[in-house]
């Protein structure tokens, strides 16, 4: 197995990146979860599954307009921001929020459509979520330095992944998929682990091959202008970079 398929495996387990998640119950009976992936998105009446980009279905439920609401990003408020579209109106935070009315969204705020109770819930932004898996061993690996003749089983590189990131279990999704992922590169051919000893319990154990040129230092970079420093001050704030998405709640009341 070469390392493109790899990651591609060890993504695929993986929780999706996304920039919130709506969890929740329909009509009291149905559990209900989407994720939001671009902005702005609308949702409202119409089947959960097949909808277009950008749009999220509810169900055929009573009362809701297929356009019943819309979340998107405030750059100038750094928040994100629902909309009321349909002429029903809904609830947000327990307060009843009227067609073309606007609120600000906060983390878990419940949020009642018709017979749809669901919770807003933004993403979590971990440290691994842009790392490649070969990443989280090598950082694990740096933490952790093996000696250059004990090196690591598998088991041992994989509580030095835990032990280099906090919370990480829902993130990689599960030990077991982060386990596949570290045996399957110690065992890949070229790739830059490599095996040195037999522990006494019969396990593998490995090391990892830095690059040449890898331990060299890095040039400093120039400092940026007070004129550049002020633009970024001035700048109007880009949407966040979609992440892993926060775990599961409750249904909204």
């Amino acid at each position: 197995m070469d390392e493109k398929r790899i990651e591609k495996d060890f993504l695929a387990a993986r929780p999706p990146l996304a920039y919130a998640k709506l969890q929740g119950m329909i009509n009291e009976e149905q559990s209900f979860e989407a994720f939001i992936t671009q902005l702005p998105v609308e949702f409202g009446r119409g089947a959960q599954a097949g909808q277009a980009a950008g749009r999220i279905g509810l169900g055929d439920l009573m009362s809701v307009s297929r356009q019943h609401a819309s979340i998107d990003w405030n750059a100038e408020r750094s928040c994100f921001e629902l909309t009321c579209l349909g002429k029903n109106g809904m609830h947000a935070g327990g307060k009843r929020i009227e067609q073309k009315e606007v609120v600000v969204l906060t983390p878990k705020m419940p949020l009642r459509i018709g017979g749809a109770r669901i919770y807003f819930l933004p993403a979590v932004k971990p440290s691994t979520t842009i790392m490649s898996g070969l990443k989280l061993i090598q950082k694990a690996f740096e933490k952790a330095n093996p000696s250059k003749t004990a090196g690591l089983s598998v088991d041992e590189a994989v509580d030095a992944v835990y032990n280099c990131f906090k919370d990480i279990d829902y993130e990689v999704g599960g030990r077991q998929n982060l386990t596949t992922l570290v045996k399957s590169y110690f065992e890949c051919p070229n790739s830059c682990f490599k095996r040195v000893s037999v522990s006494p319990a019969g396990e593998l154990r490995y090391i990892h091959i830095r690059p040449e040129g890898a331990d060299e230092p890095k040039k400093r970079q120039g400092t940026a202008s007070a004129e550049g420093k002020k633009k970024q001050k001035v700048a109007t704030q880009e949407p966040p970079t979609p992440t892993v998405a926060a775990t599961p709640a409750e249904p909204a009341p």
